[in-house]
């Protein structure tokens, strides 16, 4: 059952018995438990580093969480891209679908966005000053150094 076209009921009463059907489908997308997924790393080497990644899906959204963090032997190539474990509509192509912070540890943060690449793919942008876009890459906007991270978490994305 998809998230409804209408409001539940007029005067915020449940009225029938697929009022109470669309309730529990909401709850559930809300509630569901965060599950971990294996992503499919390219232009990003883990060697000793770390990654957590984690997603729902439910009531036809799904959101996620994922978070690399640099250690000994890894590496940052130019535009780094993450697989996905669902797939999102063709709609969503170009557009961003969640914050990006790179940390560079003890020193500074950027900002930037996780935008669609494929159904099952984003790929990693960060904003320089002046309001542009710029692909991440071994020097930019940092020298990717231990404890270093990109953190990815997604907005409310349709699964399709």
């Amino acid at each position: 059952m998809s998230w409804p076209d209408r409001p539940l009921s007029r005067g915020g009463l449940l009225r029938t018995a697929l009022d109470y059907e669309l309730l529990l489908d909401q709850i559930e997308a809300l509630s569901a438990d965060p599950v971990d997924w294996t992503p499919t790393l390219t232009n990003l080497t883990l060697g000793s580093g770390t990654v957590t990644a984690k997603y729902t899906n439910a009531g036809g959204y799904a959101q996620f969480f994922f978070k690399f963090t640099y250690g000994a032997g890894s590496a940052v190539g130019t535009q780094p891209t993450i697989s996905l474990p669902f797939s999102m509509p063709s709609y969503y192509a170009n557009a961003y679908v969640g914050d990006v912070r790179l940390l560079h540890d003890g020193v500074s943060a950027f900002r930037g966005a996780a935008r669609y690449l494929t159904s099952t793919t984003i790929d990693v942008i960060y904003h320089p000053s002046g309001g542009t876009e710029a692909n991440v890459t071994s020097t930019a906007p940092f020298t990717w150094d231990a404890n270093d991270a990109i953190i990815v978490t997604s907005y409310r994305i349709g699964v399709a």
